[in-house]
């Protein structure tokens, strides 16, 4: 789907969105924003969750790590 240009390259696949851009097949052959860039531009809530979930993620793992090498 990514080389057909369906679909955008999410944990690999790079080299085959770059042909189908370079390409212009599926969605290349206009202009396409990738989902992530149009949520962040509109300011989705979507993206602030998730950013907000990192913090409180790396919060929990700092503590985690301070307290087991604590004992």
């Amino acid at each position: 789907m990514v080389e057909a240009g369906w679909a955008v390259a999410y944990g690999g696949y790079e080299g085959e969105e770059a042909r189908a851009r370079s390409s212009g097949r599926g969605m290349w052959e206009g202009d396409f924003e990738r989902p992530r860039e149009w949520r962040i531009r509109r300011g989705d809530i979507a993206d602030k969750d998730r950013s907000l979930m990192r913090f409180i993620w790396a919060k929990v793992r700092q503590l985690v790590v301070g307290h087991s090498g604590s004992q």
